[in-house]
């Protein structure tokens, strides 16, 4: 989440826990918690990509150091 994003929902969290009922309060925090997690699920998809091609790169640059030796 950026950060003009989280002053968005700062404020709409304040407006609630003033003026909202629990349930609002709830379904609010319950909705922030989705969109948090699939934000992490997908930054966590990326690096597991970037980890496989790294891996993926040192593995192809040792076996040209082997068959060069061999």
């Amino acid at each position: 989440m950026a950060f003009p994003e989280m002053l968005v929902v700062a404020h709409e969290f304040v407006a609630l826990l003033k003026f909202g009922a629990s349930f609002e309060i709830m379904e609010f925090l319950a909705t922030q918690q989705v969109k948090v997690s699939q934000c992490m699920a997908e930054e966590h998809a990326e690096r597991q990509m970037i980890e496989r091609v790294l891996t993926g790169m040192v593995e192809r640059e040792e076996e040209r150091a082997l068959s060069k030796i061999g």
